[in-house]
Protein backbone atom coordinates (compact mmCIF):
# COMPACT_ATOMS: atom_id res chain seq x y z
CA UNK A 1 0.00 0.00 0.00
CA UNK A 2 1.47 3.19 -1.16
CA UNK A 3 2.20 5.97 1.40
CA UNK A 4 0.23 8.74 1.63
CA UNK A 5 2.62 12.20 1.57
CA UNK A 6 1.19 14.49 3.91
CA UNK A 7 2.13 18.32 3.30
CA UNK A 8 4.21 19.79 6.24
CA UNK A 9 2.15 21.91 8.41
CA UNK A 10 3.79 25.00 9.55
CA UNK A 11 4.10 25.45 13.09
CA UNK A 12 2.11 28.21 15.26
CA UNK A 13 4.98 30.30 15.41
CA UNK A 14 5.96 30.72 11.76
CA UNK A 15 2.07 31.97 10.66
CA UNK A 16 3.06 34.89 13.06
CA UNK A 17 6.18 35.14 11.53
CA UNK A 18 4.92 34.80 7.39
CA UNK A 19 2.03 37.02 8.13
CA UNK A 20 3.94 40.24 9.87
CA UNK A 21 7.11 39.86 7.38
CA UNK A 22 4.68 39.82 4.40
CA UNK A 23 2.56 43.36 5.91
CA UNK A 24 6.17 45.03 6.92
CA UNK A 25 7.56 43.87 3.54
CA UNK A 26 4.76 44.53 0.87
CA UNK A 27 3.31 47.05 2.49
CA UNK A 28 6.89 48.77 3.05
CA UNK A 29 6.00 50.22 6.73
CA UNK A 30 7.85 52.99 7.87
CA UNK A 31 10.40 52.27 10.85
CA UNK A 32 8.61 53.29 13.84
CA UNK A 33 4.93 51.88 12.44
CA UNK A 34 2.79 50.08 15.70
CA UNK A 35 1.80 46.85 15.30
CA UNK A 36 -0.56 44.71 16.67
CA UNK A 37 -0.12 43.98 20.34
CA UNK A 38 0.60 40.69 21.38
CA UNK A 39 -3.05 40.17 23.03
CA UNK A 40 -4.62 40.98 19.51
CA UNK A 41 -2.23 39.25 17.61
CA UNK A 42 -3.32 36.14 20.43
CA UNK A 43 -7.30 36.76 19.30
CA UNK A 44 -6.52 37.66 15.38
CA UNK A 45 -4.69 34.46 15.01
CA UNK A 46 -6.42 32.42 17.43
CA UNK A 47 -2.90 31.24 18.42
CA UNK A 48 -1.92 30.58 22.16
CA UNK A 49 0.34 33.12 23.76
CA UNK A 50 3.09 31.00 23.52
CA UNK A 51 3.64 30.74 20.28
CA UNK A 52 2.98 34.22 19.77
CA UNK A 53 6.00 34.73 22.21
CA UNK A 54 8.09 32.97 20.36
CA UNK A 55 7.15 34.23 16.42
CA UNK A 56 7.80 37.93 17.75
CA UNK A 57 11.06 36.28 19.41
CA UNK A 58 11.81 35.25 15.84
CA UNK A 59 11.01 38.74 14.11
CA UNK A 60 12.89 40.51 16.84
CA UNK A 61 16.09 38.47 16.17
CA UNK A 62 15.89 38.89 12.65
CA UNK A 63 15.74 42.67 13.05
CA UNK A 64 12.04 43.29 11.59
CA UNK A 65 10.54 44.33 15.05
CA UNK A 66 11.12 45.95 18.45
CA UNK A 67 9.41 45.24 21.28
CA UNK A 68 9.46 48.08 24.17
CA UNK A 69 7.77 47.14 27.56
CA UNK A 70 6.16 49.63 29.83
CA UNK A 71 4.26 52.76 29.04
CA UNK A 72 4.45 53.77 25.59
CA UNK A 73 5.87 50.97 24.16
CA UNK A 74 4.75 48.07 22.19
CA UNK A 75 5.39 46.52 19.16
CA UNK A 76 7.04 48.07 16.02
CA UNK A 77 8.09 47.49 12.58
CA UNK A 78 11.72 48.27 12.15
CA UNK A 79 14.24 47.91 9.68
CA UNK A 80 16.83 44.59 9.45
CA UNK A 81 20.19 45.82 11.14
CA UNK A 82 22.97 45.50 8.39
CA UNK A 83 25.32 45.86 11.41
CA UNK A 84 24.38 42.19 12.66
CA UNK A 85 24.73 40.43 9.02
CA UNK A 86 27.86 42.70 9.08
CA UNK A 87 28.97 41.05 12.66
CA UNK A 88 28.27 37.68 11.11
CA UNK A 89 30.62 37.95 8.23
CA UNK A 90 33.39 39.37 10.18
CA UNK A 91 33.07 35.81 12.75
CA UNK A 92 32.81 33.72 9.37
CA UNK A 93 35.97 35.46 7.98
CA UNK A 94 37.92 35.23 11.30
CA UNK A 95 36.92 31.28 11.27
CA UNK A 96 38.02 31.14 7.71
CA UNK A 97 41.31 32.52 8.24
CA UNK A 98 40.29 34.99 5.50
CA UNK A 99 43.33 37.55 4.93
CA UNK A 100 43.91 41.11 4.14
CA UNK A 101 45.24 40.46 0.73
CA UNK A 102 41.98 38.42 0.39
CA UNK A 103 39.78 41.53 0.91
CA UNK A 104 41.64 44.21 -0.66
CA UNK A 105 41.82 42.24 -3.47
CA UNK A 106 37.68 42.24 -3.59
CA UNK A 107 37.53 45.87 -2.34
CA UNK A 108 39.39 46.79 -5.51
CA UNK A 109 36.78 44.91 -7.70
CA UNK A 110 34.22 46.82 -5.88
CA UNK A 111 35.54 50.31 -5.11
CA UNK A 112 36.64 51.98 -8.05
CA UNK A 113 33.29 51.54 -9.76
CA UNK A 114 31.86 52.98 -6.39
CA UNK A 115 33.39 56.19 -6.67
CA UNK A 116 32.87 56.49 -10.34
CA UNK A 117 29.10 56.10 -9.29
CA UNK A 118 28.99 58.23 -6.33
CA UNK A 119 30.62 60.90 -8.62
CA UNK A 120 28.17 60.52 -11.03
CA UNK A 121 24.79 60.04 -8.71
CA UNK A 122 25.20 61.75 -5.36
CA UNK A 123 23.59 64.67 -3.89
CA UNK A 124 25.20 67.93 -3.30
CA UNK A 125 24.61 67.10 -0.09
CA UNK A 126 26.08 63.82 0.05
CA UNK A 127 29.13 65.63 -1.39
CA UNK A 128 29.33 67.69 0.98
CA UNK A 129 28.64 65.10 3.55
CA UNK A 130 32.33 62.77 2.19
CA UNK A 131 34.09 66.28 2.24
CA UNK A 132 33.51 67.03 5.91
CA UNK A 133 34.28 63.48 6.54
CA UNK A 134 37.90 63.82 4.99
CA UNK A 135 38.81 66.75 6.06
CA UNK A 136 38.00 66.27 10.12
CA UNK A 137 40.51 68.04 12.36
CA UNK A 138 41.01 65.36 14.29
CA UNK A 139 40.81 62.56 11.71
CA UNK A 140 40.51 59.09 13.58
CA UNK A 141 41.24 55.36 12.45
CA UNK A 142 37.86 54.13 12.68
CA UNK A 143 36.79 57.27 10.22
CA UNK A 144 38.40 54.97 7.48
CA UNK A 145 35.47 52.52 7.09
CA UNK A 146 33.03 54.94 7.78
CA UNK A 147 34.48 56.77 4.79
CA UNK A 148 34.01 54.12 2.58
CA UNK A 149 30.69 53.26 3.97
CA UNK A 150 29.66 56.44 3.56
CA UNK A 151 30.85 56.59 -0.34
CA UNK A 152 28.64 53.82 -1.18
CA UNK A 153 25.71 55.37 -0.08
CA UNK A 154 26.47 57.57 -2.51
CA UNK A 155 25.81 55.34 -5.67
CA UNK A 156 22.70 55.01 -6.12
CA UNK A 157 23.50 51.09 -6.50
CA UNK A 158 21.58 49.39 -3.14
CA UNK A 159 23.53 46.10 -3.97
CA UNK A 160 27.01 48.09 -3.51
CA UNK A 161 25.61 50.24 -0.66
CA UNK A 162 24.49 46.80 1.44
CA UNK A 163 27.59 44.84 0.64
CA UNK A 164 30.07 47.90 2.09
CA UNK A 165 27.71 48.15 4.92
CA UNK A 166 27.90 44.72 5.82
CA UNK A 167 31.82 44.90 5.73
CA UNK A 168 32.05 47.91 7.89
CA UNK A 169 32.48 45.87 11.13
CA UNK A 170 35.19 43.33 9.10
CA UNK A 171 36.86 46.99 7.85
CA UNK A 172 36.86 48.21 11.43
CA UNK A 173 38.21 45.29 12.89
CA UNK A 174 40.93 45.37 10.42
CA UNK A 175 42.56 48.85 11.22
CA UNK A 176 41.83 47.85 15.37
CA UNK A 177 44.19 45.36 14.71
CA UNK A 178 46.43 46.68 12.45
CA UNK A 179 46.95 49.40 15.18
CA UNK A 180 47.86 52.06 12.66
CA UNK A 181 50.16 54.84 13.22
CA UNK A 182 49.64 58.39 12.70
CA UNK A 183 51.39 58.43 9.76
CA UNK A 184 49.36 55.59 8.31
CA UNK A 185 46.28 57.52 9.41
CA UNK A 186 47.46 61.05 8.07
CA UNK A 187 48.21 59.00 4.67
CA UNK A 188 44.13 57.29 4.44
CA UNK A 189 43.23 60.56 5.28
CA UNK A 190 44.78 62.70 2.38
CA UNK A 191 44.29 59.56 0.16
CA UNK A 192 40.72 60.27 1.10
CA UNK A 193 40.19 63.89 0.50
CA UNK A 194 41.43 63.23 -3.07
CA UNK A 195 38.83 60.66 -3.79
CA UNK A 196 35.84 63.05 -2.02
CA UNK A 197 37.33 66.23 -4.03
CA UNK A 198 37.14 63.87 -7.11
CA UNK A 199 33.52 63.13 -6.20
CA UNK A 200 32.32 66.44 -5.45
CA UNK A 201 33.69 67.75 -8.21
CA UNK A 202 31.89 64.90 -10.38
CA UNK A 203 34.17 63.98 -12.04
CA UNK A 204 33.70 60.00 -12.08
CA UNK A 205 37.00 58.93 -14.15
CA UNK A 206 39.20 60.55 -11.86
CA UNK A 207 36.82 59.86 -8.90
CA UNK A 208 37.95 56.07 -10.12
CA UNK A 209 41.66 56.53 -10.34
CA UNK A 210 41.85 58.35 -7.14
CA UNK A 211 39.81 54.94 -5.52
CA UNK A 212 42.35 52.52 -7.32
CA UNK A 213 45.59 54.38 -6.62
CA UNK A 214 44.48 54.60 -2.92
CA UNK A 215 43.69 50.32 -2.69
CA UNK A 216 46.46 49.61 -4.58
CA UNK A 217 48.93 51.37 -1.93
CA UNK A 218 47.65 49.70 0.51
CA UNK A 219 47.90 46.24 -1.04
CA UNK A 220 51.43 47.07 -1.84
CA UNK A 221 52.03 48.28 1.52
CA UNK A 222 50.63 45.06 2.91
CA UNK A 223 52.65 43.27 0.80
CA UNK A 224 56.08 44.66 1.34
CA UNK A 225 55.34 44.30 5.46
CA UNK A 226 54.36 40.91 4.67
CA UNK A 227 50.87 41.48 6.03
CA UNK A 228 49.41 40.42 3.06
CA UNK A 229 48.67 36.64 4.54
CA UNK A 230 47.98 37.45 7.61
CA UNK A 231 44.14 37.31 8.46
CA UNK A 232 42.01 40.49 8.46
CA UNK A 233 40.55 39.17 11.93
CA UNK A 234 42.66 36.81 13.95
CA UNK A 235 40.64 34.76 16.41
CA UNK A 236 42.11 35.50 19.51
CA UNK A 237 40.99 39.55 18.76
CA UNK A 238 37.52 37.85 19.80
CA UNK A 239 38.64 37.35 23.20
CA UNK A 240 36.56 38.51 25.63
CA UNK A 241 34.14 40.31 23.15
CA UNK A 242 31.90 36.44 22.93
Amino acid sequence: MESIRRERLPKAADVIVSAIRRKIVIERLPEGTALPSESELTEMYGLSRGSVREGLRLLEQDGLIEIKRGPGGGIRARQPNIQNAGYAAALRMSLMETTALELISFRLQIEPFAAALAAEHATDEQRQHLLSIASADAYQSDQHADFHVALAAMTGNGVVQLTMEMLHSPLEMQVKVEESTETDIASAQRAHTKIAESIAAGDAPRAKRTMTSHLEGFRDFLIEHDLADRPIIPRDHWEGRL
